[in-house]
């Protein structure tokens, strides 16, 4: 098995589209999803688990979603009861980071 969290960043025009059943189905991919905000006819952020019987049909899968428009990137900093803010409707970051931005005054 072949597991790996990514983070998915999703155009407007998708986020109304089965993509996460298409993996299911079409890739034999299961899913955990972690945290998702999506809206109909926005853009949408999710971090995601992936899990398939292979690192190929985990590929595969992340290929479909790249045709489809839609943005990913492994997420390897995951922890259990991290705490993450959202600043601004497609920025996402964990709390130590945004206390760095905001020291600076880049908001």
């Amino acid at each position: 098995m072949f597991t790996q969290i990514y983070l998915l960043r999703f155009p407007s025009d998708t986020s109304d589209q089965p993509f996460v059943y298409r993996l299911v189905k079409e890739y034999d991919i299961e899913f955990n999803i972690l945290k998702a905000d999506i809206l109909l006819q926005r853009e949408g952020v999710m971090i995601i688990e992936l899990k398939g019987t292979s690192k190929s049909n985990v590929k595969a899968g992340l290929d479909y979603l790249r045709e489809m428009g839609i943005k990913t990137e492994p997420y390897k900093t995951f922890e259990v009861g991290k705490m993450f803010i959202r600043y601004s409707w497609d920025m996402i970051v964990d709390l130590e980071e945004f206390q760095q931005i905001s020291t600076h005054g880049e908001l």
